[in-house]
């Protein structure tokens, strides 16, 4: 048997390859599938197989364009209604790849089709060899997709009744290969999944470390506030259209960039803190694509906008192929980071002040904390205010426009995009506290863990 996992850098999906026999199936594809093309082609495997664990909400699948590409059979539950050529499956169904018997169970609970894929290395064995577990079991068990049913609280009962009932009852030793590497439900675990886990090391995760209840499973699984990119579910179970050869966008000159601007166009600056800090275009959305932006983008920037990347080429030729893995397919250029000759078209230039977190919180009670609000429930200043950074262009009305305000985050990066958004909203006097809540955690300052009232 052959196996290969595929890590697909700062988006966390992690998808696989399995094959024997001269055939293969690929699990969770993203849309680069050239991998998996030339991972099977070394290994002479023909793919005839496309399993899908769930509709993801979170990345453009690679399916339709994979079997598309390689004539294999799409396969997923039968709950999910793909619009798309595929074998619907159901509870227990079986999938043969050379001697590997694979194993459909219905696991509805991250998502109502959410399925998981029994692996068994030789059709005769007993037991299995490993699960592909989807958004169901990371390291501690997964979160609900709380967008995905009208009735989350079932859901999410379902997904611990699912886990407690089936996949826990695995085999202490079948291994554990979830869909990304970030799990568990935050404000849990919220853990990175560093090593191979297996069934065993779950049941001490989940029982002897955390004693996890159903009750507690379901209150702490609705406290996760939706952060996903809605479009990409139903992108998804249509099937998403072909991805055009991605290359790295074509340079535009400062005066190219302002007549695309006035044809509809959005900027980007993807450019590092201290980078954007020193100089950027005023009010220009600064967003690195790294774990956690798709969702600040689709709330603040259409995905059918066409986009333009401020950054080297190497930062706009990565950024173009992540876009692509949320379903923007329209960059159509990069603008270089020339603030000298941003300033000689007569474009607006600006910079970005920074003092180090702890004395830029302690000198100013107008602090504003623009984390998710389980990152904030976990800990946060006691005098900040919270404001999650999807959401302040609905909540800047609430905030004194004069005043200084310090900004912190989880880290510069993330503040970097907070004070873009707050300065595109005409917010001037903005501080950025170097080193985030990690900084101040670090120093000793006090930090509140119950949940703050907000603005």
């Amino acid at each position: 048997m052959h196996f290969r996992p595929f890590h697909h850098g700062l988006l966390e999906p992690v998808s696989y390859l399995i094959g024997d026999g001269g055939e293969a199936a690929v699990v969770d594809p993203t849309r680069d599938i050239e991998p998996y093309l030339d991972e099977a082609a070394a290994h002479g495997l023909a793919i005839r197989w496309v399993l899908e664990t769930h509709l993801h909400a979170d990345f453009v699948s690679g399916h339709v364009e994979l079997a598309a590409r390689t004539g294999a059979t799409i396969a997923l539950a039968a709950r999910a209604a793909a619009e798309f050529p595929h074998r619907a499956l159901g509870d227990g169904d079986r999938i043969e790849v050379g001697d590997v018997r694979i194993r459909a169970i219905e696991t509805p609970g991250h998502t109502p089709e959410s399925m998981c894929f029994l692996v068994y290395e030789h059709a005769a064995d007993s037991a299995p060899w490993a699960v592909f577990s989807g958004d169901m079991l990371f390291e501690g068990p997964g979160w609900v997709d709380l967008l995905s049913s009208d009735s989350p609280a079932e859901l999410a009962g379902s997904l611990y009744d699912q886990l407690v009932g089936r996949i826990l009852t695995l085999p202490p030793s079948t291994a554990v290969y979830p869909t990304h590497v970030r799990g568990s439900v935050p404000g849990m675990w919220s853990s990175w999944q560093s090593r191979e886990s297996d069934i065993g090391a779950e049941r001490i995760i989940i029982f002897d470390a955390a004693r996890l209840r159903r009750a507690e499973y379901v209150t702490m699984a609705l406290r996760h506030e939706p952060m996903a990119p809605v479009h990409l579910r139903e992108i998804n179970r249509v099937g998403p259209p072909p991805r055009a050869r991605i290359g790295p966008p074509p340079l535009v000159t400062p005066a190219e960039a302002v007549e695309a601007v006035a044809r509809g166009a959005r900027m980007l600056d993807l450019r590092r803190p201290a980078e954007y800090a020193r100089a950027h275009l005023t009010g220009v959305l600064r967003l690195w694509p790294g774990v956690g932006y798709g969702p600040t983008l689709v709330r603040l920037v259409e995905p059918d906008r066409p986009l333009l990347l401020i950054g080297s080429k190497e930062e706009a030729a990565e950024a173009a192929i992540l876009l692509t893995r949320i379903g923007y397919d329209h960059v159509i250029g990069t603008l270089a980071p020339d603030s000298t000759a941003w300033g000689e078209a007569g474009l607006a230039v600006s910079s970005l002040a920074g003092e180090p977190a702890l004395d830029a919180v302690l000198r100013s009670r107008s602090v504003l904390d623009t984390r998710h609000p389980s990152a904030w429930e976990c800990g946060h200043l006691p005098w900040a205010i919270h404001v999650p950074v999807d959401v302040l262009p609905e909540r800047t009305a609430e905030l004194d426009r004069d005043a200084e305000w310090i900004i912190i985050s989880h880290d510069d990066n993330a503040g970097c995009t907070a004070a873009s958004q707050l300065e595109a909203l005409g917010f001037r006097r903005l501080v950025l506290a170097l080193g985030g809540m990690d900084a101040c955690r670090k120093s000793g300052v006090p930090i509140a863990v119950e949940a703050g009232p907000g603005v």
